[in-house]
């Protein structure tokens, strides 16, 4: 499949919330949560918008501390992590203080939740500079940032990853697949995916191998003969003796 990105309605409706919160009256509510169920394309949606919005992009991890966090987020900025995270902070905010205002983007947010002081200093840097901050997680995100009013109180925008639609689909299939795919082949994918990205950009990979495998410029619900599409893996039941 090809390398590229099409933009997906979750991914506009992304873009749209950061240009709300970027044009905000009130400054001090800059951030933004992004939530949603596992395998909507949140990652790949953020990562893009990280890379054409010249974003800060962190994927945190179950290990991390604050002061993780901060010297992660110095390293992304090109700096020397200092040793103490007052000191951190400060780095960070001096190097982002020297040009245009960034977003700052944090996924796997789940695991800034775990202590409150790493939500905190995301909520210092967007007070001090007014940056967005975009964190991103399942769907508990929105309720365990609301544990902390002090943090909450500054989220400005919650998009909601919804399924992919027939189009998304579509336009998947447009921009990644080698070979043409029949309208009804698409209509399979989307409901057999219900909506997943992840699955349905491996039915389309799938179905992608079998055109070229047949050198066909364009691929129907017949060329595929019954191949499964979409498979998930659900781990088997141990049966008791």
């Amino acid at each position: 499949m090809r390398q590229a990105f099409a933009p997906t309605e979750n991914y506009n409706r992304l873009l749209a919330a950061v240009a709300q919160v970027e044009d905000r009256a009130a400054r001090e509510a800059g951030m933004i949560l992004v939530t949603g169920p596992a395998g909507y394309g949140k990652s790949q949606a953020v990562k893009r918008f990280a890379v054409a919005q010249g974003a800060v992009y962190l994927r945190a991890k179950t290990h991390w501390s604050p002061r993780t966090l901060l010297a992660e987020l110095v390293k992304e900025l090109g700096g020397n992590p200092r040793h103490y995270r007052n000191q951190l902070f400060e780095q960070a905010v001096d190097l982002l203080s020297r040009e245009a205002p960034r977003p700052i983007v944090v996924d796997e947010a789940e695991h800034a939740c775990l202590d409150v002081r790493s939500l905190e200093s995301l909520r210092d840097i967007s007070d001090t500079l007014e940056n967005v901050v975009v964190l991103v997680g399942m769907d508990q995100l929105q309720s365990r940032v609301a544990r902390h009013p002090q943090i909450f109180s500054r989220v400005a925008q919650v998009v909601e990853f919804q399924p992919a639609t027939l189009d998304d689909v579509r336009a998947l299939a447009g921009a990644l697949c080698g070979v043409a795919l029949e309208d009804a082949l698409l209509e399979r994918i989307h409901g057999e995916s219900q909506g997943r990205i992840r699955l349905a950009l491996n039915a389309l990979g799938r179905v992608e191998r079998i055109g070229l495998t047949n050198q066909a410029r364009t691929v129907s619900l017949v060329d595929i003969n019954g191949t499964p599409l979409v498979e998930e893996f659900t781990p088997r039941k141990r049966i008791r003796q």
